[in-house]
Parts: structure tokens; C-alpha cells; sequence
């Protein structure tokens, strides 16, 4: 929990970041507003303006409804030039909602940016979801733990693409993928040694690494899991 909390504060801060440093964010005054930020006299709404401001308003709360709707699959010419991580959307159960949080603020923020912020958020998504899924199917026990009742996370992610498979919710070209490819690979996104190279600065235009990582297994690796997770719940 400690862990989650401070990775949400991280990203929260530099999705902030990201708001203020876009255009249009200046932080100046708008042209009805006096040099402190009173409204000017001279700039009081007319009838037209009063109309304008309610249609300007319904518009606002359409954009937020249709934010709560589920992302579509973003359709970029080149998806490899994307500036986001995630290609498509993932729907995580609303009960979980410290998952279905960092994945929202993940999805957030640009990777040219705050790539280093991504690529460590992501990763704790992945180990997360990866504990809730053996958890909800009981795949492992106890004496397979160490002292805190953890899983090595490559660990974690075989034990779960096996059992995905074996129940239908993965193919075996992703199995196959996952169990002797990503995984076991120290250049991987899910290699504790590749989180020790970001983490020391070594990140550089390893970008279109994470991503590759990630349309190669992480993505359908964790809307499977997700799905299977819903559905066994119910």
C-alpha cells in the first residue's frame, strides 16, 4: 500500500506538471479579468453571453460523460509513434480502484515527457494486477512464497499466462511469448534489471522498448486477466 501510494503521488504530480506546461496554461489573465483576477465591469455578460456560457457549459458536461465511457483503440497512422503507453483500453472492475486509478493516471501522461514516471507506474500495475489474479484463482501457495508472501513478478507473470491458457483467455502465440520471450529477457519491461536501468538513469531511447514490450504481451496479457478476474467475480 505504501508502494501504491507514493507511485500515485508521483504520476498525480507529473500528470499536474503536464497540464501546467500545456498551451493555453500560462496561468495569465483572461481577457474579462482585471490584473488581480477581478472581473472587469466592462466585460459583464450580456443575454448572449449568459446563452453562450450555458451551451459552452452543456458542451463541458458532455466531454466529461464521454470521458467515463470506455477508450476506444487509439487508430494513429503509426501506433509505434504513439506518446501514450496504452494502444487500446482496459477495463479493471471498479472494485479494484487502486488499479483502475493508476491505470487512468497512466494513461495521462505523454511518454516523451515522463517516460521514467510510466515505464515504473506500469510495471507496478502489471506486478499488481499479476498478485490479484493468482490471489482470485489461488495459483500459488504459501510454501511457494518468500517471508512477506510475495512472488517474483517474472514468476508471477508465467504462473498467470499458464493458467490463462489453459482456460482459453490467451493464445499460444501470447503464451509462447511470454514464457520464453519478455519475461525471461533482462532487456524486458517485466526484468527487475530493466526497472534498476530506468530507475538509474539508464532510459535512454529505451521508449520504443516499453512500448514494443508492451504491444508484444503486457497489454492483452493484462485485459485477459482483467476479464477473467470480472468474470469470476461476477
Amino acid at each position: 500500500d505504501n508502494k501504491f501510494d507514493f507511485l500515485t503521488r508521483v504520476v498525480e504530480q507529473a500528470k499536474l506538471a503536464q497540464e501546467k506546461a500545456a498551451p493555453g496554461s500560462d496561468g495569465k489573465s483572461s481577457p474579462e479579468e482585471g490584473p488581480h483576477g477581478a472581473k472587469d465591469p466592462a466585460h459583464s455578460p450580456s443575454p448572449a453571453t449568459a446563452d453562450q456560457d450555458a451551451k459552452s457549459a452543456q458542451e463541458e458536461k458532455a466531454k466529461l460523460i464521454e470521458k467515463q465511457l470506455p477508450k476506444k483503440t487509439r487508430k494513429d497512422p503509426n501506433p509505434a509513434k504513439r506518446d501514450k503507453l496504452f494502444i487500446g483500453s482496459i477495463t479493471i472492475p471498479s472494485v479494484e480502484s487502486k488499479c483502475s486509478r493508476l491505470y487512468n493516471q497512466i494513461d495521462s501522461l505523454k511518454l516523451s515527457e515522463h517516460g521514467l514516471v510510466v515505464a515504473c507506474a506500469a510495471r507496478a500495475l502489471v506486478d499488481i494486477s499479476m498478485q490479484i489474479y493468482i490471489d482470485e484463482f489461488s495459483l500459488v501457495a504459501a510454501d511457494k512464497r518468500n517471508r512477506f508472501g510475495q512472488i517474483p513478478l517474472p514468476e508471477m507473470i508465467k504462473v498467470c499466462a499458464e493458467h490463462l491458457f489453459s482456460n482459453g483467455h490467451i493464445s499460444k502465440d501470447l503464451k509462447g511469448s511470454i514464457l520464453s520471450g519478455e519475461v525471461s529477457n533482462p532487456n524486458s519491461f517485466a526484468s527487475p534489471q530493466a526497472l534498476h536501468a530506468f530507475l538509474h538513469g539508464r532510459y535512454q531511447n529505451s521508449m520504443e522498448g516499453l512500448k514494443a514490450a508492451w504491444e508484444s504481451c503486457y497489454e492483452e496479457l493484462l485485459r485477459s486477466a482483467w476479464r477473467a478476474v470480472k468474470a469470476s467475480k461476477g
